[in-house]
């Protein structure tokens, strides 16, 4: 025997999405000020984040960093929220979906980028200016490129357990809206 709810289906599923609205500005709330705390408060909007590495540096622009921050942010908090409760909620699943897709396309491009440096960087001065020395090269590269590459199949197997979890969901949701109304017809032929 089905018992009606006393609360309906619609607030719920508007409850929901309200608290991944909550959880999203809480989590960019969170992101800005690491971020501030990573490159300063003062203007901030008009800095750069410069990562220093041997021999060279990589200079992103800062919302470039805040995005990648909030979205790595975003995907582990929902990652292990959605693990304690079982992946049951479905809009906040759907949010994990879609940070998940970012991510996997943002790190393809970032794999791209660290392959094309796989050569190696070359310390100054240049070539030109050499007096015969055979110059030091530090190819720091293949670590960085191998950790983002385990990093993307990952995200790429959360994607596709969270989609198909989700394409589960709407089959059952999809068979108790079909059986519903059978049963029902049935039991009234009945009475």
């Amino acid at each position: 025997m089905n018992r009606p709810s006393l609360v309906p289906v619609d607030f719920m599923k508007k409850l929901n999405f309200r608290n991944d609205l909550i959880w999203l500005s809480a989590l960019g709330i969170i992101t800005l000020l690491i971020f501030g705390l990573l490159i300063g408060f003062d203007h901030w909007r008009t800095r750069w984040f410069e990562i220093q590495l041997p021999d060279a540096y990589i200079v992103l622009g800062s919302w470039q960093v805040w995005s990648l921050l909030f979205l790595n942010t975003t995907f582990w908090t929902y990652l292990i929220r959605q693990a304690e409760s079982r992946f049951e909620r479905h809009s906040s699943n759907i949010v994990l979906l879609s940070v998940t897709g970012l991510l996997i396309f943002i790190t393809s491009l970032t794999i791209r980028y660290t392959g094309s440096m796989n050569q190696g960087w070359t310390i100054y001065p240049p070539l030109s200016s050499s007096s015969g020395k055979t110059l030091e090269k530090y190819i720091i590269t293949p670590e960085i490129n191998s950790f983002v590459q385990v990093y993307e199949l990952f995200q790429i197997s959360v994607f596709g357990f969270v989609g198909i979890w989700i394409g589960r969901g709407m089959e059952k949701r999809n068979a108790q809206q079909n059986s519903q109304p059978m049963t029902d017809s049935v039991n009234d032929l009945f009475n």
